[in-house]
């Protein structure tokens, strides 16, 4: 294997490995945006409840 078939497959490498570091912060990035709007949610349904409560 020649230097500058190493280098490619270094190169590849890394670059698989910043791929997949992207998609998982993608992944986290969606999750968060979810239970972020869960949580927005669920404290509207909170202040509705206790404002008819009280």
């Amino acid at each position: 294997m020649e230097s500058s078939d190493k280098m490619f497959v270094v190169v590849l490498v890394i670059a698989i490995i910043f791929a997949g570091i992207f998609v998982y912060l993608l992944f986290l990035d969606r999750q968060t945006r979810r239970l972020s709007k869960e949580v927005e949610k669920l404290e509207a349904e909170h202040n509705n409840r206790n404002q008819s409560g009280s």
